[in-house]
């Protein structure tokens, strides 16, 4: 509906009371600093800008070492849980509970994990490096020479070669017309390996005849004993190294429980941290930084009484302004406040603008449920949201939209004849039960679907028109609001009258189509100003070319609604002719049956509610926000603890 009225608030604050002035703040929360770097007084005066950069590097190495530790312990907390692989989960505490965690963390614990990781990818690299020695090893394991007789030396050569792409016999014939001796290590597929023996004085002509064959000298330089030996030393090596990252991931295991007090360290320490960072959004002069911020106008009293409380400071409250394009905030009925996470997700209103999340609830749990149509499915989706509702801390607005879709969902599938499919062909008994509320089959009377989907754009898209049409008459944009929302609403709705007439039987509407002319011209001359009039006419023509068939294409992109509809019944359909077809299997049939009904049916629901939740998401996007929605707005963060992994409980209860 609308944003969190806002108050501006300017501070002058003596150097001497920052520490104290930032630690209140961050306690009472209310408060978000806007960064004053770009201010234009910077442009006039830029030595306001500190020259420091104000940060704490100790906190941010020790912020840095515990969110490793985080990571690494991830797999191995005994507290996780199972859905956090999917959802960004934060653990809840009460002020008690975070203060006996905080109190049971050792930095030095945090290290120690860390160090317990390097040594494990270390040593697993190590265990690696001897699979790869090992490799080139084993061609060689007959070779019954240490292989530090190997090379070059006084008078002769010792050297190890593997031939490419040459058989046994023609490498044999070769090597019996040099002098060189000679021994065939191995012959695997297309390789064949030799050790050479022969006289230095004689290596030219062996190299000679040598070149006409590809090969390559094997590096085993780094081993001394025969290849046999060395694959025992290193097998024995590669057993302790695995031995010593079990005892290392057992101790990980062992230290997976401090996760939690990890948690808590990480926000005490980065909201320490905020408060080091905090004076960089800040002007300063010699003597006094100069803040500026907002609050919600409910606070207003709360931040002017700790305000107050400091001696060396000077403050200034002023209504926000919509030319500083202040944060936002949302704020909404309570039915609406779910809805707020789809308006997030696209991009947060600008100060003064309407906030969209109350008016696309009632049309995105409809066109959800049109696009879901089963009953059943509307269930398992309900009853699923209502159970996760305490188990997802900070999920419940997304949770709510689910359980509201669930729930419409439940009666859009049975007035389609959606209940698990058509669940009457695997247990007749329903068949009552089922058609006592179908009002349509859409595979008997897809037109009927399809007439609902595009009614229901229609309905929407005009919807946007209207909020478009009250807030630009709020804004005083009379003109824009005669050549785009009125002259279109003016224009559609007469245009289905007149085809309402038709249909009706009333031939002779010629007469009745003139007024047509009225927004026509309103379209032109308003609906896109030019420079010049000349300009403004033209831009207007092409407008009302683009935005005719645009209406056009935006109320056909509903269609989806139908198509998701009908596969979403066709998947439930199939799944139920499967358990038919198996079902007369003598005692194995039933117990199948069962199974793939349960799982069958789950993931249909699964993967046709993601594509509802994502097709009436762009529905929003893209047909219903451009009609009257920009946008853009900054978020209105206030300064306060940090809280990404643990959210605090209100203030405990006194006895």
């Amino acid at each position: 509906m609308a944003t969190v009225p806002l108050t501006r608030i300017t501070i002058y604050l003596h150097h001497r009371e920052k520490d104290e002035f930032l630690k209140g703040l961050q306690e009472i929360g209310v408060f978000h600093i806007s960064n004053l770097r770009n201010h234009p007084l910077v442009e006039e005066y830029p030595d306001l800008v500190p020259q420091e950069d104000f940060t704490d590097a100790e906190l941010e190495e020790n912020l840095n070492r515990i969110q490793q530790a985080i990571e690494i312990l991830e797999p191995y907390d005994p507290n996780k849980n199972p859905l956090s692989g999917f959802i960004d989960m934060k653990v809840v505490l009460s002020p008690s509970e975070y203060a006996s965690y905080l109190e049971g963390f050792s930095m030095e614990d945090a290290e120690r994990v860390v160090e317990i990781h390097s040594e494990i990818k270390e040593t697993i690299s190590d265990i690696e490096a001897i699979k790869t020695q090992r490799e080139k090893l084993i061609p060689w394991r007959d070779l019954k020479l240490p292989l530090s007789e190997t090379g070059s030396f006084e008078r002769i050569t010792s050297t190890l070669a593997i031939f490419k792409g040459v058989s046994v016999e023609t490498l044999e014939g070769a090597l019996k017309d040099i002098p060189v001796d000679y021994e065939i290590v191995f012959a695997s597929g297309t390789e064949i390996g030799v050790h050479m023996v022969y006289l230095n004085e004689d290596s030219k002509e062996v190299l000679a005849a040598l070149s006409d064959f590809e090969y390559e000298i094997p590096e085993l330089g780094e081993f001394k004993d025969t290849p046999l030996e060395e694959l025992n030393k290193l097998e024995e090596r590669e057993e302790r190294l695995n031995g010593r990252v079990e005892i290392l991931k057992e101790e990980l295991v062992k230290n997976g429980s401090i996760r939690t007090n990890l948690l808590i360290a990480y926000d005490y320490y980065n909201s320490e941290l905020m408060k080091k960072k905090a004076p960089n959004s800040f002007l300063s002069t010699n003597s006094v930084f100069i803040i500026e911020g907002y609050v919600e106008k409910e606070h207003e009293e709360k931040i002017r009484r700790f305000l107050k409380g400091f001696s060396g400071i000077d403050f200034e409250f002023t209504p926000a302004s919509r030319k500083e394009n202040p944060p936002v905030k949302l704020k909404n009925v309570r039915w609406g406040r779910p809805f707020e996470v789809i308006t997030e997700l696209y991009g947060l209103p600008r100060y003064f603008e309407v906030d969209p999340s109350s008016f696309l609830a009632p049309f995105f749990v409809i066109l959800f449920a049109f696009c879901l149509t089963d009953a059943g499915y509307g269930i398992i989706l309900a009853l699923l949201g209502l159970y996760f509702l305490k188990k997802i801390p900070g999920g419940e607005k997304f949770l709510w939209i689910l359980i509201a879709s669930g729930i419409f969902t439940i009666f859009t599938g049975a007035i389609t004849g959606g209940w698990f499919g058509d669940i009457d062909s695997l247990i007749p008994a329903l068949h009552g039960f089922r058609h006592k509320f179908m009002l349509f089959d859409p595979f008997e009377k897809p037109i009927v679907f399809f007439g609902i989907a595009l009614a229901l754009g229609i309905l929407q898209i005009f919807y946007g028109w209207v909020i478009g049409a009250i807030y630009k008459i709020r804004d005083k944009e009379y003109l824009d609001f005669l050549g785009n929302e009125f002259a279109w609403l003016f224009f559609w709705i007469y245009l289905f009258f007149l085809v309402f007439m038709m249909m009706k039987g009333h031939k002779s509407i010629g007469f009745l189509g003139l007024p047509l002319i009225i927004p026509v011209v309103l379209i032109i001359l308003f609906g896109w100003r030019g420079s010049t009039l000349t300009k403004s006419i033209l831009k207007g023509l092409y407008k009302l070319y683009s935005d005719f068939f645009g209406f056009i294409g935006d109320v056909l992109s509903y269609s989806r609604v139908m198509a998701l509809g009908m596969v979403t019944a066709g998947i439930a359909m199939s799944v139920n002719i499967v358990i038919n077809l198996i079902r007369p299997i003598p005692y194995l049939g039933p117990v199948l049956g069962v199974f793939i009904f349960i799982f069958g049916h789950f993931f249909s629901t699964a993967i046709n509610v993601l594509g509802a939740f994502v097709h009436t998401l762009r529905l929003q996007y893209v047909e219903f926000f451009t009609k009257f929605y920009e946008g853009g707005g900054e978020p209105f963060v206030p300064f306060k603890r940090s809280e990404r992994f643990v959210i605090m409980k209100q203030k405990e209860k006194e006895v």
